[in-house]
C-alpha cells in the first residue's frame, strides 16, 4: 500500500468523523503515518489514546498509544479545498469568474 500523504503534509478531511474528531473541511499537518494490516492511517494531533487502541476497518484490533485516522477520510489540501463544490458551482452559475 503506497502512502497517499508524506509527514508534514496539510491535510483536510473530506468527511465527519463518526466520533467528532474532526469535521469536513478541518485541516491539519500530518504528524506520522502508520500502516495497519488492511488501510494507512495518519496521525493528525498530539493526544494520547487512553484507550491504547484502535479499531481497523475490518474489525481487527491495533495497540497504539495515539490517535490514528484512515487516511481515505482526507485529501491534499490545496488552495481550492477552502472553496466548496457549491461556492465553486455558484460562482460560475452567476458568471463571477474572471476569464483573460
Amino acid at each position: 500500500m503506497k502512502n497517499r500523504f508524506e509527514v508534514g503534509q496539510k491535510i483536510i478531511a473530506i468527511k465527519d468523523h463518526a466520533e467528532g474528531y474532526f469535521k469536513k473541511g478541518d485541516a491539519f499537518n500530518v504528524l506520522q503515518i502508520d500502516k495497519t494490516c488492511c488501510v494507512n492511517v495518519v496521525r493528525i494531533f498530539n493526544a494520547k489514546n487512553i484507550s491504547g487502541g484502535m479499531k481497523c476497518v475490518c474489525g481487527c484490533s491495533h495497540k497504539t498509544n495515539s490517535y490514528l485516522f484512515n487516511e481515505n477520510s482526507f485529501n491534499l489540501f490545496t488552495e481550492m479545498s477552502e472553496m466548496s463544490y457549491n461556492e465553486a458551482l455558484n460562482v460560475v452559475s452567476n458568471n463571477q469568474l474572471i476569464t483573460k
